[in-house]
């Protein structure tokens, strides 16, 4: 079965005991050739796994390929960047791992404001679609 993992940005998310505490998961990258379309119009397309996490995609519109952890964080985000190796202690997935860290930048008035950011593993679900598990 496939493996849901929520991952939860910019919120200090606790985890309450259960019996998922034990699970793990190495990120598993979707299948080479899986394509996605987004709401925003952009479509991209599974290459492969970069290893430790790092899932590589390529932009169908654009040709350009690029590196997420576990699908869904942009390895290339300047925001990212310098808390890679932070990140990667995330993996394996397990309930309860945490990373956090501190971005300071200019906000939306150009004042300079630093945020902690919290990356979690929340949680795990199992998924049944139609198009399989």
């Amino acid at each position: 079965m496939r493996w849901l993992w929520s991952l939860s940005l910019y919120g200090l998310l606790i985890a309450t005991a259960m019996p998922a505490d034990a699970q793990t998961s190495d990120g598993p990258c979707p299948h080479p050739g899986t394509r996605f379309r987004f709401s925003s119009g952009s479509d991209l397309e599974a290459v492969g796994s970069a290893g430790r996490g790092m899932c590589r995609f390529k932009d169908l519109r654009t040709g350009r390929t690029f590196e997420r952890m576990v699908g869904a964080i942009l390895a290339s985000a300047p925001i990212m960047q310098p808390h890679l190796a932070e990140l990667r202690s995330l993996i394996p997935l397990q309930v309860g791992k945490k990373v956090s860290f501190q971005y300071t930048a200019a906000d939306d008035r150009g004042a300079n404001v630093t945020w902690t950011i919290t990356v979690s593993v929340e949680k795990y679900e199992q998924v049944t679609t139609p198009a399989g598990t």
